[in-house]
């Protein structure tokens, strides 16, 4: 679900308002209904740790249930962080190679990331995922993982080339890499002979958007 969804569900459930919820939270109620309404779909991590509190339900928890594809202003983060290398543009669109050098570190909040977990970051290159929420310049963070859901989506490594696309394992045992846009053919894995040298490097777990 996407955040908007998830606050519309908790004021019905709860029968309270929108300027109740913004009381709660030490939002603003214009900033708040602007979520609630579609008008802001990129809300600032900090007013999503607010929010949650303001719930009163666990941040982590809230961030599960969130879509892949929800976007979050990279501004505003708050100060307990962690650093998350980032690494070469990830390919959406024809496929780019990534260095096994980080570029940069960027800073996230530790109470969305799983202490057990390793998590890396890519900026996404091209228009493949546009159906997804995924645009051309936004920084993607994957978390480690060797095994995918159909459906989810991942960071790939095929030959020497890395791909941001959607997981999908067919009942013949091949796997198709697809786009989130029609102008792109899937990327069929034959997994079998593996001739591809392909591999799951990761899943995605959010994004933060290039719109400030």
């Amino acid at each position: 679900m996407k955040l908007q969804a998830i606050l519309k569900q908790y004021l019905e459930e709860n029968n309270i308002s929108v300027r109740e919820l913004s009381r709660r939270s030490g939002l603003s109620n214009s900033y708040v209904a602007n979520i609630i309404n579609g008008s802001n779909d990129n809300p600032s991590l900090e007013a999503f740790g607010k929010l949650a509190r303001a719930m009163n339900v666990n941040s982590l928890e809230l961030f599960e249930a969130l879509d892949e594809d929800q976007s979050f202003n990279i501004s505003g983060i708050p100060p307990e962080q962690i650093k998350i290398p980032l690494y070469s543009e990830i390919s959406c669109g024809l496929g780019m190679f990534v260095s096994d050098i980080p570029e940069d570190y960027i800073s996230v909040p530790n109470r969305i990331i799983k202490k057990n977990q390793t998590y890396f970051a890519n900026i996404a290159h091209g228009d493949s995922m546009v159906g997804k929420g995924i645009k051309d310049g936004d920084i993607l963070v994957f978390e480690r993982t060797s095994s995918l859901e159909s459906g989810q989506i991942g960071s790939f490594c095929v030959g020497d080339k890395n791909y941001c696309k959607i997981f999908r394992k067919l009942n013949n045992g091949m796997i198709l890499l697809e786009s989130a846009n029609e102008k792109y053919d899937p990327i069929v894995i034959d997994v079998v002979n593996n001739e591809d040298c392909f591999r799951i490097i990761g899943v995605l777990k959010f994004k933060f958007s290039i719109e400030q």
